[in-house]
C-alpha cells in the first residue's frame, strides 16, 4: 500500500511541475501574452489559463490511469534483471521508461514528433524523476 501512495503522491507532484514547465516554456513561446501590449492580452490570458486548468484535469488523469500501471511494470521488469548498482538501476528504469513513451508515440502515429515529445516524453521524464526522489532510491541503495 506505502508503493501506491507514493506513485499517488508522485502524480500529484507531476502534474503540478508538468503546469508549471508548460507555462514557462510558454511564457518564452509567446512574451506578448504577458506583456499586455495589445488591447487582446486579458482575453489571450483568460484562454491560456483555461489551457492550463485543461491541462492539469487531464494531465492527473493520464498519471494516474497510465502512470501507475507502467511504473509498476517497470518495477517488474527491473526486478527481474536483477540488477545491483544505483546507476545501473536508473539507467535500466529510464530506458524502460522511455521505452514505453516512445512506444505510446508511435501508437500516435498521426502526431508530429516535437508535439509528440511535448505531449508525451517530457511527461514520462516528470514523472519518473519524481517518482525516483519520492522513493529516495538512490539513498536506500549507498548504505
Amino acid at each position: 500500500m506505502k508503493s501506491l501512495s507514493v506513485r499517488i503522491k508522485s502524480t500529484i507532484i507531476s502534474v503540478f511541475i508538468l503546469v508549471i514547465i508548460y507555462g514557462v516554456l510558454d511564457f518564452f513561446a509567446y512574451p506578448e501574452l504577458y506583456t499586455g501590449s495589445t488591447n487582446m492580452a486579458p482575453a489571450k490570458f483568460e484562454s491560456m489559463i483555461l489551457g492550463f486548468m485543461l491541462l492539469f484535469i487531464f494531465a492527473w488523469r493520464v498519471y494516474l490511469f497510465l502512470g501507475i500501471p507502467v511504473s509498476y511494470l517497470v518495477d517488474y521488469l527491473t526486478g527481474k534483471a536483477n540488477i545491483k548498482t544505483i546507476k545501473k538501476i536508473y539507467c535500466f528504469k529510464l530506458v524502460l521508461y522511455l521505452f514505453i513513451s516512445l512506444l505510446l508515440l508511435l501508437l500516435l502515429y498521426n502526431v508530429e514528433f516535437i508535439v509528440g515529445l511535448q505531449l508525451i516524453v517530457i511527461p514520462v521524464l516528470i514523472w519518473f524523476h519524481v517518482l525516483y526522489l519520492l522513493r529516495r532510491e538512490f539513498k536506500e541503495k549507498l548504505h
